[in-house]
This record gives C-alpha cells, structure tokens and sequence, in this order.
C-alpha cells in the first residue's frame, strides 16, 4: 500500500486515503434496506473475489478470496492454447458461467495461428463447462465467508453480485443455484445521477463507489461539491486523456 501511494504521489496524484474494494463497490450498489435488513455483496474482479456482509446498517464481516475473473481467462488460455488476449475475448463474447444454458451447436473458431491441432473450433457449451467449474469455485469459497459470518441466515436480501467478473452471461441463474438465496446483479447506480451510458456496469462500481466516498463517509457532513459535480468533473478528467 505504501508503495502505490508513493508512486501515485510521484506522478502528482494526491491520496487522501485508501478504501477496502468490496466497501467502495458496497457504496454504489447497496441500499440502505439491503445493508438494514442483511445483504452480502460478493465483488468480483480480476485477481481476487471480495465479500462483504452487511447486517443492521454496518459491516459483519469481510474477506478477500484470491481468485478472479482472471482465472477462467488462464483456464480458457491454457485449454485452447491462445494468447490472453485472445482467451479474454471469447471469454466475453461466447462464456456462459452456467453451461446447461448455453449452447452446445454453436462453434467457436479458435485463431488458427495457434492450434497445435487439426480441431480449430469449440463448442459453446464445452467452453462453458470450464467457465462453470471456476465460478463454483469462487462461489463456493464465497459461501464458505457467508457462513463464517454467522449470519448467514439473517441476508434477507441474499447476495448482490458486482465487479468485472459478474458480467458473464448467465452468472445470476448459477449463483442462485450454488448459494440458494436471492441474487441480483449490482449496477452502480444507488443515489448516483448523471453516470447512465458512462459509468453504469458492474464493473465500474468501485470507481464509482470511490467517488462516491466522501459522500458515504461524511452522510452528516456538508460537501463542497454535490454528488453530480464529481461525476462531472471525472468525466471531464477523461476527455482530457483522449
């Protein structure tokens, strides 16, 4: 942690403090009666899985489960033998987190350029078979923190699922399977305006929730700048960069 604030610092961004991920993402994408009445938000992201279980308006536990999404891109790299890159795009384009719902007529052509074989396609289903095997794991392991918490019987509003990872296809009908409570998928778009068709995926719910920061820990507080001007004023540091 020192040496990334450090190396931001040398570069001229000024650190006002650090945030625990699943938090970040939890303040974008929680309401204020899931974390009430007892939700787990489960954060995917590429190198670890975070979870955090919320109960009677607070945290009661959390976790980081060094497993991500980037896990099944290595599964799918390794198994047909092509770049990173390349697995990672199949991965968006055909993976489905649960395979019985996809399909098993569909052919994927894998680049020719690295087939140490004669067979150059896949199918749909067989690739999901690998996709699943992973998102058991990190279900499983998640699971494994729910129960851990202690309250797992009190998540009235079960699981929200967020962060890159979430967004394969078919991931809630498998999370509602493996975890057997209630699950949606958690879009950062909780007391924020102004980030629909910019900022409105899973995948952007930390950064969001980051933003988001001074305004979930100062709820009592005045602000200099209301929650739409710091949306604004990060969309103007992005048009700077292109």
């Amino acid at each position: 942690m020192k040496n990334l604030v450090e190396s931001a610092e040398e570069v001229g961004i000024k650190i006002n403090g650090l945030v625990f991920k699943p938090l970040a993402a939890a303040a974008s994408t929680l309401s204020k009666d899931e974390t009430k009445l007892g939700v787990s938000l489960i954060d995917i992201g590429s190198t670890t899985t975070g979870v955090a279980i919320y109960n009677d308006g607070a945290i009661r536990h959390s976790a980081v489960i060094p497993i991500g999404s980037a896990s099944i891109t290595n599964d799918i790299a390794v198994m047909l033998r092509i770049s990173i890159e390349e697995a990672e795009e199949i991965k968006i384009k055909y993976a489905s987190a649960k395979a019985s719902l996809s399909s098993s007529k569909l052919d994927i052509e894998i680049p020719s350029d690295n087939i140490c074989s004669s067979n150059n396609k896949i199918s749909e289903h067989e690739l999901s078979t690998y996709v699943e095997a992973r998102m058991e794991e990190i279900f499983q392991l998640a699971q494994n923190e729910i129960n851990r918490s202690g309250i797992n019987n009190s998540l009235t509003y079960g699981a929200v699922l967020t962060g890159g990872g979430s967004q394969l296809r078919n991931i809630v009908p498998l999370a509602k399977e493996l975890l057997e409570m209630p699950i949606r998928l958690g879009k950062p778009t909780v007391n924020i305006q102004g980030n629909k068709d910019f900022a409105d995926k899973p995948i952007d719910s930390t950064l969001l929730g980051l933003l988001l920061w001074p305004y979930h820990s100062n709820e009592h507080k005045p602000l200099n700048r209301t929650i739409i001007s710091w949306i604004e004023y990060f969309k103007q540091i992005i048009k700077e960069f292109f």
